[in-house]
């Protein structure tokens, strides 16, 4: 029927009806006539007009490529092109926001992850939608209202599946994460253990977030809940071992002990400063920051009194042998120091640096007598 145009006569005695509807205009030709010969939505609705003189009218529906012309002999004709144009534009604005409502759906569907923006975007034009039939006070509006909620259970469909999917990858990196992080702490690779963790905890976040918009979550907040306590109790052990360890070096009496907790300690804080710890568990980078400054003037004057006893007990043995031997481990220690002074405000490498050399020239004499030794029994 594109490009032609529909005159409806009836023929004989049948009769000719055209009908407007809150959803579409029909045409009935015959008494009693069991399907339309003209079926035309309000959306393709061009123009409805009235032409002809006061006894010889003609009513007119411009739809598209198609017209049809419609001869009224009662009613009121004035009336019905007044319905139509009133709710061709209705329909047609209704059609405008639900299409754009159903783009933003699939966006929504086809997207990785959900966005704020598209979720808005569907809500406003649903919103728009439903303005619509609120702006029309007459019943002429009903048909519009299913239409308006058959796009809302798809985008609440859509937006449904989306949150679920985007909250279970979390999930799935969060887990992941939390794992490395587990594996990390216990072979001692603390930095790695600390950024995996902040890892889990910024998802865990994300999730959260997602988790709240989400109507139907028992499921996934168990398993959120789940991932969330084990990331709680890994946070709060490895403070609590990093303490420890600062406790266990101020109580040791063995320099050897203590050196080694202190070392621990800074190895935790340091780990964890390097990963970016900020918040998690409440405690802020600042706090980490000072800590660390702390355990490493401790473990600074630690090694300071392991270095110098190693001397002394190179610079007190007859035996060139176990004399290198403790010069070599002050050597190791007073380089150790070095290291750590960079990383202290009030410590600096070149305060260590004439002790260092004197020590080294200790190693080499050391070093030397063993080998005129070696040449005097040759």
């Amino acid at each position: 029927m594109d490009g032609r145009t529909i005159t409806s006569e009836p023929t004989g005695d049948q009769l000719a009806y055209l009908l407007a509807t809150d959803r579409r205009i029909l045409v009935f030709l015959g008494d009693q006539p069991s399907e339309p010969d003209v079926d035309i939505v309000y959306e393709i609705v061009v123009e409805c007009r009235l032409d002809g003189r006061l006894l010889s009218k003609t009513l007119t529906v411009e739809a598209g490529n198609e017209s049809v012309s419609f001869s009224p002999s009662d009613g009121d004709p004035g009336a019905v092109v007044e319905f139509v144009e009133r709710m061709a534009s209705h329909w047609q604005t209704l059609s405008m926001y639900l299409s754009n409502a159903r783009d933003a759906v699939e966006k929504i569907e086809s997207a990785a992850t959900v966005s704020s923006y598209d979720v808005t975007c569907a809500r406003k034009q649903i919103s728009e939608a439903r303005s619509v039939v609120d702006d029309v006070e007459d019943e002429s509006t009903g048909a519009m209202t299913p239409y308006i909620e058959t796009v809302e259970d798809e985008f609440e469909a859509a937006r449904t599946d989306s949150m679920g999917q985007t909250i279970r990858d979390g999930l799935d990196r969060a887990e992941e994460a939390l794992s490395v992080a587990t594996e990390a702490l216990e072979a001692d690779e603390y930095r790695t253990a600390c950024e995996s963790y902040v890892e889990t905890v910024d998802t865990l976040e994300q999730v959260s977030e997602t988790l709240d918009g989400l109507d139907d979550r028992e499921t996934l907040a168990d398993r959120f809940a789940v991932c969330e306590d084990r990331a709680r109790t890994l946070g709060d052990e490895f403070l609590a071992e990093a303490a420890a360890e600062c406790d266990r070096a101020q109580a040791a009496t063995n320099p050897e002990t203590a050196t080694e907790a202190w070392q621990s300690a800074f190895d935790r804080y340091r780990g964890a400063v390097a990963a970016g710890w900020n918040g998690q568990r409440g405690v802020t980078e600042a706090a980490l920051e000072f800590q660390l400054v702390w355990v490493t003037a401790a473990l600074i004057e630690q090694l300071d009194a392991l270095a110098a006893a190693e001397e002394d007990r190179g610079d007190d043995t007859a035996d060139d042998d176990a004399a290198e031997a403790h010069y070599d481990k002050a050597v190791d220690v007073l380089e150790r120091m070095c290291d750590l002074a960079e990383l202290h405000p009030s410590y600096s490498a070149d305060a260590f640096a004439g002790r260092l050399e004197r020590v080294r020239d200790k190693q080499l004499e050391a070093t030397g007598w063993q080998w005129g030794s070696t040449g005097s029994e040759q």
